[in-house]
């Protein structure tokens, strides 16, 4: 995401890059246009309960909650394809899959 550097501005985010699946980066491309021009500058992008999780710091309430949304999106975007999805769990683990991907993991 090289066209958004003062997003990834924080040492965290230059060390460890993105800890998710490639189908989320169209949502996180999303999050990036709006919150470009802001002084938001994110500390960590990752999966967590089959969700897309985006830490910032500089973050005011528009943009916590604008997060909080997009968190809530991403449980029904295929982690791995893009594709449209839904939450599922195996032995425990949950991610946000979509029908054929699922199937291909067995």
């Amino acid at each position: 995401m090289a066209e958004y550097p003062g997003l990834f501005a924080s040492s965290a985010m230059r060390e460890q890059g993105l800890l998710c699946e490639r189908g989320w980066e169209g949502l996180i491309r999303e999050i990036c246009e709006k919150l470009k021009g802001t002084d938001a500058v994110f500390i960590e992008i990752k999966e967590k309960f089959g969700q897309l999780r985006v830490y910032v710091e500089n973050g005011v309430k528009e943009t916590e909650r604008y997060l909080r949304e997009m968190e809530e999106k991403s449980a029904k975007v295929c982690e791995e394809c893009g594709e449209a999805g839904n939450l599922a769990n195996s032995d425990g683990w949950l991610f946000a899959t979509c029908e054929e991907c699922a199937n291909e993991d067995g």
